[in-house]
């Protein structure tokens, strides 16, 4: 669980990015990193997992980084849910990957989107 002094960033965060994660048809949004953690600085970006219409392209990605930057004022790190899914085959990817998921799964990682007012 983050400190309590971090809660505000993290309220900050879930409410702000929400409205913009169903308007770019987000499906699953959660924070992770250093924000999530409690221990971001000044200068720290905003980690986030995130799952999309398959009838989204890498434009609308773009887009919801674009927006996500300019209400939140920090650089935005977005990463597919699917590369967290989909093992990769080649050794070299497949150790980092494998790495990233050892990273995130150390915690905590904080669900944004589905909220419990989504439907199922």
């Amino acid at each position: 669980m983050p400190p309590t002094a971090a809660l505000p960033a993290i309220r900050n965060i879930v409410a702000a990015s929400k409205p913009l994660a169903r308007q770019h048809g987000v499906t699953a949004l959660y924070l992770f990193g250093s924000m999530a953690k409690g221990t971001a600085t000044e200068t720290s970006d905003v980690d986030l997992i995130y799952e999309m219409d398959d009838s989204r392209d890498w434009r609308e990605t773009e887009a919801f980084r674009a927006d996500l930057r300019a209400v939140l004022h920090r650089e935005i790190d977005l990463v597919r849910k699917s590369y967290l899914e989909i093992p990769k085959t080649d050794p070299y990817e497949r150790e980092l990957q494998d790495l990233f998921i050892r990273s995130v799964a150390k915690g905590p990682l904080i669900r944004i989107l589905p909220d419990d007012g989504d439907a199922r």
